[in-house]
This record gives structure tokens, sequence and C-alpha cells, in this order.
């Protein structure tokens, strides 16, 4: 017996293949732009929006960091201009910005490969004559094929045909993993980068074998990064890398079982065990290592051994480099504390959230003028974030001010800038708003920076996925 095509087909269409099966086609989108198209198609789709479940069909894109566009930003004082909500005259010439389009990308002309999953900023000092040098920079992606690439940028800077050549010299020197490697995540501290392939081995340029500094271009996998079934070994057991990322002097390597590595210069935890070696990789939730707490910041805080090593009994989730504290899976912060002179390193104290926020955890961090603490019940502590235990006490005990959150605290996608007066913050759909002190009206500045960062390469219609630092750079990443 045979059917004809036609059978097959279902009446309506696609709008007639109901709400539950619209809802799986919209899980699968990562595009914000093709969400809003797919909803605004006629009345059918609108009202998917008032589904019960429609919170959990739009998460994917909501939730997802990739784009086609990136906006470099060369300096934390561009930053700092662009997210103030008042444009202040004569400070244009203080933006230093570099544009890349992927879809313009001769290397990428495959549809398929026209996405950045992830980017990041090399930076090299390089020397054009006897005491004259330059910090030259290369910009590396990875497209939408999971391919790593490498890519000359420049910035609106006095350089002339001399810095060019040294620069374009420079990053042909520089020597990816073999092609036929693919890789999900790469990140940067300018002159150390490290790049999580498929295969779930880390790929490292700028660090030797044995965790010390290198000015190799060679792209190596370390002894402690090789793994065979894409997992590596830890006092937890055997477990993928779930997220890394990395600071000025070490990295944090983070597996999906809650173990945690620190990776580079160790001297910062020798006053966890003395013997800990200079450089290398250790694991900092081994059960050999113990919590060091200061008292003035834990007040009744559990701050017993545990199964986590230095942070006892707290499952660590995140790192926060600008900040220089670990955040856990109960919403406390293990803040990097200088808390005896005479000893040598650092100690992650605990700080108690019912002595300084309310008994609210902590869901996000940020700090550049100043720290600001995004607490759980969606408030904004914003304090002058001075790191010595004789101060940082007093601190969080007297923030400068405190804002709430204009939204609930799970449509926040991150605090992008935060000073003595505001703060400035990217919600889940890519717009920006800017928090004064004082004011409780926040106010939206999605277009202010749409027209200050060019609305030729920033036009509308597209939306911020993501804003990131690498390095001594930031950058927008829009789709």
């Amino acid at each position: 017996m045979t059917f004809h095509a036609s059978r097959f087909n279902i009446e309506g269409g696609l709008l007639g293949l109901g709400a539950d099966v619209l809802l799986e086609v919209v899980h699968e989108m990562t595009s914000i732009r093709d969400l809003q198209t797919f909803i605004g198609l006629c009345q059918t789709t609108f009202h998917l929006s008032t589904h019960p479940r429609f919170g959990w069909a739009v998460a994917t894109a909501i939730t997802d960091t990739t784009g086609t566009k990136a906006i470099i930003l060369r300096e934390l004082k561009s930053v700092r201009y662009l997210l103030s909500s008042i444009n202040k005259p004569g400070m244009g010439n203080t933006i230093r910005t570099a544009v890349f389009d992927i879809t313009q990308d001769r290397e990428t002309q495959l549809a398929a490969s026209q996405t950045i999953l992830s980017l990041t900023i090399l930076q090299k000092n390089l020397t054009l004559r006897p005491q004259k040098s330059f910090i030259a920079s290369c910009l590396v992606y990875i497209d939408g094929l999971n391919r790593l690439h490498k890519k000359n940028i420049s910035f609106n800077e006095d350089f002339d045909e001399h810095h060019q050549e040294r620069t374009t010299q420079w990053i042909k020197s520089i020597a990816l993993p073999p092609i036929t490697e693919r890789f999900v995540s790469i990140k940067s501290q300018g002159s150390i980068a490290f790049a999580l392939s498929l295969s779930g081995e880390i790929w490292v340029r700028g660090m030797d074998i044995d965790g010390t500094y290198t000015e190799s271009e060679e792209w190596i996998v370390p002894p402690f990064f090789s793994t065979a079934d894409g997992r590596l070994d830890s006092s937890r057991g055997r477990s993928a890398v779930r997220y890394f990322t990395l600071d000025t002097l070490n990295s944090f390597v983070f597996l999906h079982n809650g173990a945690v590595f620190a990776v580079g210069n160790l001297k910062m935890f020798k006053q966890y065990e003395s013997s800990i070696p200079n450089f290398g990789f250790i694991e900092l939730t081994s059960p050999t290592l113990v919590p060091i707490a200061e008292p003035s910041l834990t007040g009744a805080l559990n701050t017993d051994a545990g199964e986590f090593g230095i942070f006892g009994v707290h499952k660590p989730v995140h790192y926060f480099r600008r900040m220089s504290c670990f955040l856990t899976s109960d919403g406390v912060v293990f803040a990097r504390v200088s808390s005896d002179p005479e000893k040598e390193g650092y100690i992650f104290s605990p700080i108690d959230n019912a002595l300084f926020f309310n008994g609210e955890g902590i869901h996000d961090m940020c700090y550049h003028d100043c720290h600001a603490y995004v607490t759980t019940g969606g408030r904004i502590v914003v304090v002058k974030g001075r790191r010595r235990v004789t101060t940082m006490a007093d601190d969080l005990a007297h923030p400068l001010f405190v804002h709430p959150l204009p939204y609930s605290v799970t449509r926040l996608k991150r605090v992008l800038f935060v000073d003595e007066e505001s703060v400035t913050i990217m919600k889940d759909d890519g717009t920006v708003q800017y928090l004064c002190k004082g004011t409780p009206i926040a106010k939206d500045v999605s277009d202010e920076l749409r027209v200050m960062t060019f609305s030729d390469v920033y036009p509308f219609g597209m939306v911020t996925k993501k804003f990131s630092q690498s390095g001594t750079h930031y950058f927008f990443l829009l789709e």
C-alpha cells in the first residue's frame, strides 16, 4: 500500500502543531531576535507568552551567550564613559574601540560557522626599537563549527605602518592548536589563554607544563589538563570541566563534581600549607586543606572543615576575577583578604550573610571603582571594597548606598559597572539599566549605549548577548 505525501500534512501547517510542540520549537532557539519574530507572527504564537511553560521555552535564548558581532573596548575608562547615562562633552576621544563581524569574515563563509561561540583577546608587549614598545592585540575566537581562529584587530589609535607590521609578524607567530581540534570556550587575561576542547582537554598559551609563565606562542596541553575520556582526576573523583576563569596571577578550573583547581602562581595560598609550590597545579577542594576564617567577617557562619577543602562545607561554583572572590552554591562569598602582613599569601575568608546582608545570599558581584553585591532578595549593596581586614568588615557594615533591582534577580544577566554614585546592570533580554544613588527609578540606557558605540556597528534590532573582560579589554557580544 502506498500513501501520498499529502496524507502526512498537518492541518493548519506549523501553527496546527499545538502549543506544546510550538513551545518545543521555541526552546530550541538560541537567538532572541528569532524568538521575538516568532512570537510576533500571529495571535497563535503571541498567546504562547501566556503559557505556563513559556519561561522554560525561552530559557535557551535568554541564557545563550553566542553572537555575530563584537564591539571591543580597549580600556576601563572607555567602559566608564560608555556605561554612564550622561554624555559628557569632550570624553569621546577616550573611547578606543574595535569591531569584529563574523558574517564579514572570509574564513567563515559557511552559514553554520557564522556564529561567535566564544572569544578573547591576546596581548603582547612588542618592541619597535630600543626603549620603544607598545601593546599589540590579537582576537582569538571560536566559530559555529567549533573551530579556533586568530584575527588582527586595530583600535582607533595612532599606530603607523611599523606598529602594524610588527603586530602582523607577532600574530603570524601564534601557533594555534591543530585544525582538527574543536573547542567550546576560550578565555584570556592578556598574556595567558585557556581553550576548552570538545574532548574535555584544556589547551594553554603562555604557560609551561609546570605552571610557570612562558613567552612561547605555542598552544600546549599541560599534563594536568590531559585526559583520554574528557575527565580530570580530583579528590572527589573523576569529572569533566564545567567552567574556568583566568585571574592576573593564576587561573581556576571548576569540575562538575564540585572540585576546584588553582593553576599558575600559587604563592597566595601559602598560608593554607607552606609546602605549596610557588608555581604549579593544586586542588583547593582537597581534604588536606582546611578553611581559614577571619572572625570579623564570619560571625556565626559555619567555618568547620568539610568536603570542599579551603571552602569547608560550602560548595564553590564561581570565581569573580575583579572581586577576587569565590561564590558558593548557598550564596556565601569567600573573599581574598590580607589577614597577616607577617605571613606570605592571602586567605579566602567566608563572609557571614546574616552579619552584613540581612541574611540574604549573594547572587552576583562586580568591582570597578567600588564593590557591588547583588543579594538573592533583589538588593544591590555598594561598598568601598578595601581589602585589609581592619577596613573590610567596616566597609561591609556601612554601605555607600543600597539600591533595589528594578526586576526579579533571576532576570539579571550581570552587573556591568559600579562607582560611588551609580550601578549599571544588564537584563537577560540584553537591555541596560542605569541606577543612581538616591533615585529609586531605573533609567534604560540601551539606546544611549547604542548611539555612543556608533549606531552603524550597533544598529537597532541587534541584541546584547554578553559583556565580558579579557585582560585590559572589555567587549559586548551582539546578535
